[in-house]
């Protein structure tokens, strides 16, 4: 296949877009288009750069540079564990490319196939970890979504209402939350919520929290429902912390059952 500057250009940013959507499934890292695409457009800019620009930059270490940097610019600080997953899809679009332009194919099956095998891997069931899925809240007519993770560090227990407190990141609960809301503001707090100390790595902090109208772990295909207070912090993890009490209590469901 002869390729020409745009249809190269157009090749490679949507292998891009598809590689990383991969490396954040993979790692379970959220997912926004608004930053997904530029980065995909970036890497296909660098791609034709370096086409016309000669071996120096076509070498695997400022191949992995460019793909690192498109990772950072889509998923944020979790490109760093997203992009070993980059790099793996990127060398299954590669090697596809290779095979199906050898043998005369065009550009738009090129495409289509890039898309087929990507959503074979999307929807490929895997391993998963205890824990590991997607997080819903919903509170007051309004839902938010994030990745969630079990953290065996997070012990926190409400006094009021004796449930385990699931910590989520302010940046991800925002669709819940009123504007100009200060979580560490008892003036600014809506009805409905209050503050709860917490102690830390880094000391003793003060957060806000609430007791959600519905809270749901979604696991492929599998949806819970779990009894727990949603605590919101400023901390820069991306993922929601499950406490491990959630699962002894499911676990102890379980053995009562028999």
């Amino acid at each position: 296949m002869r390729v020409n500057g745009e249809k190269f250009f157009l090749l490679n940013a949507w292998a891009d877009a598809l590689c990383l959507l991969l490396a954040a499934r993979l790692t379970g890292s959220p997912v926004r288009l608004r930053r997904v695409i530029p980065a995909a457009l970036l890497g296909a800019a660098y791609a034709v750069f370096a086409w016309m620009a000669g071996p120096v930059w076509q070498g695997p270490a400022m191949t992995a540079l460019s793909g690192l940097a498109m990772t950072l610019l889509a998923l944020g600080k979790s490109g760093f564990r997203a992009f070993p997953g980059l790099l793996a899809a990127g060398f299954l679009f590669s090697g596809l490319c290779r095979y199906l332009t050898g043998r005369g194919a065009a550009l738009w099956p090129v495409l289509l196939t890039f898309t087929a095998a990507a959503a074979v891997l999307w929807h490929l069931p895997g391993r998963q970890r205890p824990g590991a899925g997607t997080l819903e809240i919903a509170w007051r007519g309004q839902t938010a979504r994030m990745p969630a993770m079990a953290d065996s560090g997070n012990l926190l227990s409400d006094p009021v209402t004796g449930l385990p407190v699931v910590i989520v990141p302010r940046a991800a609960a925002s669709p819940l939350l009123p504007s100009g809301l200060d979580p560490g503001d008892l003036a600014s707090l809506p009805m409905g919520c209050r503050l709860i100390g917490v102690e830390t790595a880094a000391g003793r902090k003060t957060l806000m929290c609430f007791r959600p109208d519905a809270l749901r772990l979604r696991q492929g295909k599998r949806t819970r429902a779990l009894a727990a207070v949603v605590a919101v912090s400023g901390f820069r993890e991306t993922r929601a912390l499950l406490p491990a009490a959630l699962f002894r209590q499911e676990a102890e469901k379980y053995h009562a059952g028999f």
